[in-house]
Parts: C-alpha cells; sequence; structure tokens
C-alpha cells in the first residue's frame, strides 16, 4: 500500500549546508592538476624571464655562464625539493577526488610558503641585493619550477576526463562475435601508458620504485577496466607478492600460473579469457576475467619479477598493453630491456 495512503507521515528533515560549502568553487580532480600545472608554469616562466633580463641588464661579459650556472642550481633544486613536493601535490589531488575545493589543491601550509617567498621576492627587489644576484635567483627556482611543473601536466594528460567516460567501454555492435566486442572496449579506454612514460619520476632502491610505479599505473588505470595491478618475485619454486594495489592477493602463489610463465620464459603473456587456463589459472579474485603479465630484467638480462594486471572483463588486454606496461617499466628504471 502506498505511504499516503495508508496515512502514514515522515518527519520533515532539515538538511543545513554551510555557506563554505554552499558557494565554494568546486572542480575535478583534472581541473585541479590542470590548475597546479599553470600555476607552476606561469611562476617558473615569469621567474626565469625577469631573471634573465636582470642578469643581463650589465652587460654579457661573464651573465652567461652565471646563467648556466642557475640552470644548473634549478635543475639540481628540482631532483632534490621541487620533486618531491609535486608529487605530494599532486598524491594530495588525486586522494581529494573530484568536487573539492579549487583553491584546496596544495594545502595552507604551502600557501603560507608561497605568501612568505612572494614577499621575500619583493624585499630582494627593492634593492636589498644586486639585481643580477637577484636575477640569477630568479633564473634557478623558476627553472626548477618549469622542470616540476611536468608532474602535473604528466598528471593531468593521465586522468581521465570523466569518470564516466572511462568507465563505459563501447559496447559490441549487434551481430558482431565476442573477440570485436572485447576489442572495441580495449580501444575505448585508450590507456595512457604514453602519458605515464613521459611524465613518472621514481626515485630510491628497487622497493621504492616499485611502490611508487605501482601506486601512479593504479591511479592511472583504475577506472579503464583493470581490477587489480602488482608486481610478483620469485621465491623457492614459487612466485611472491611484492608492492600491489589496490586490494591483497594470493601470496606465495605456483610456478604453474600465467605469473610464474611469464618469468620461467621471460616474456610477456596476454590471457585473453582466464577460463582458457584451466588448471594453470590461479584465482585470486573469483571476479577476473583476463590478464596481462609482463617480465622485468636486470642489468644482465636476467628475469627478476613480473608485473600483473588484472580485469573484471573478457579481452581487457592486449599486446599493445603488454608493450605499454613494459615502456612504463622501463622509464621507472625498473627493468632494463624493452
Amino acid at each position: 500500500m502506498p505511504v499516503a495512503a495508508a496515512g502514514l507521515r515522515y518527519p520533515k528533515v532539515s538538511q543545513t549546508v554551510s555557506w563554505t560549502t554552499r558557494y565554494k568553487p568546486a572542480a575535478s580532480k583534472k581541473a585541479h592538476l590542470l590548475l597546479a600545472g599553470v600555476m607552476w608554469t606561469a611562476v617558473g616562466g615569469a621567474l626565469v624571464g625577469v631573471g634573465i633580463f636582470w642578469l643581463f641588464e650589465g652587460g654579457t661579459s661573464y651573465r652567461v655562464l652565471l646563467l648556466a650556472l642557475a640552470v644548473a642550481g634549478g635543475a639540481a633544486k628540482s631532483r632534490w625539493a621541487l620533486e618531491p613536493a609535486g608529487r605530494r601535490i599532486v598524491e594530495r589531488i588525486q586522494a581529494r577526488g573530484d568536487g573539492t575545493c579549487l583553491g584546496g589543491f596544495i594545502g595552507w601550509r604551502m600557501w603560507l610558503l608561497v605568501a612568505l617567498f612572494a614577499t621575500l621576492g619583493r624585499i630582494l627587489r627593492g634593492g636589498l641585493l644586486p639585481h643580477a644576484v637577484v636575477g640569477w635567483l630568479y633564473a634557478a627556482i623558476g627553472t626548477g619550477l618549469l622542470l616540476a611543473s611536468r608532474l602535473a601536466w604528466g598528471a593531468w594528460l593521465a586522468e581521465p576526463r570523466s569518470r564516466r567516460k572511462a568507465d563505459s567501454p563501447i559496447p559490441a555492435k549487434a551481430g558482431s562475435d565476442s573477440e570485436e566486442g572485447a576489442t572495441a572496449m580495449i580501444d575505448a579506454r585508450n590507456r595512457p601508458y604514453r602519458q605515464l612514460r613521459e611524465c613518472i619520476v621514481c626515485h630510491g632502491n628497487r622497493q621504492e620504485r616499485m611502490e611508487q610505479v605501482v601506486d601512479a599505473l593504479w591511479n592511472a588505470l583504475k577506472n579503464t577496466g583493470v581490477s587489480w595491478i602488482g608486481f610478483y618475485l620469485p621465491g623457492e619454486g614459487e612466485m611472491v607478492l611484492g608492492p600491489c594495489r589496490d586490494k591483497p592477493a594470493c601470496s606465495p602463489i605456483g610456478m604453474h600460473g600465467a605469473c610464474g610463465q611469464a618469468f620461467k620464459e621471460e616474456k610477456a603473456i596476454v590471457v585473453h579469457d582466464v577460463a582458457e587456463l584451466g588448471e594453470n589459472y590461479i584465482a585470486c579474485d573469483p571476479d577476473d576475467r583476463s590478464e596481462v603479465v609482463v617480465p622485468l630484467f636486470d642489468e644482465r638480462g636476467k628475469c627478476w619479477a613480473v608485473l600483473d594486471a588484472d580485469s573484471h572483463e573478457v579481452g581487457s588486454f592486449s599486446e599493445d598493453d603488454a608493450a605499454g606496461l613494459t615502456a612504463v617499466m622501463l622509464a621507472a628504471g625498473l627493468t632494463q630491456t624493452a
């Protein structure tokens, strides 16, 4: 019986929304990443421009050498200070998700630091130091910002335009077989391997690099049909789980599965339908339907681990995925041969 007909009444619930929530300029992750890239590039470019102008204001005798030193100093600053900060900002944006405040792509402490540097720059421009010295500092800092900005631009390119679009593969046309439909879905996802390869920056030992790259891969591929991604390393007659996203997996696993076969044969394996593997399939997630595994090689050309990606859809991977993942591993310094 309908509620109204039954004579039942529910209390009216008042939902109070604060004015800060109602009027805040909310934006998507992609917009935040774009803003971060534009901000770093604009500020860096402006500093380099002003720095060069002041550096050459008094002539060109030794200023070219000073400019070269400024670029070198800026590259070092980017490598050891700005890039780690940039990665934290990108991770903050990705963790906050869509619909967050437009100015929140960096925290309030970072905004205070920006204000402090802006004030310091104004004091320096007031004549506290010679223009050549200030120009050198500007050129160095600007170079560092420009180099570090590629992290935001790379993440912006890798971020899907909209979740709905990324989660909605092109269905197979009526009358087409399942293989054609699977190919259409793969083409529609347009997985951003090239952007990842160009922007990924990994530091530290092998374990730290694996953790960094698996996070980057998951953030870029989780909305493209990938249900899990991670590393497996060899043990004593078995494969042991390494860093992975975004849920636990079986460990250890036998060498008879796709990971073990890829490791032993030292070649990539693309599994169109895991049902075809029969007893050789190791089912960590019963919903998985397809898989791609790529081997990783050390400096001696010996396979030391494999990267495994799974999907809940049949035919989700192709040889292009194997090549794309291998290229990302090469850029991250985790394999020496493609």
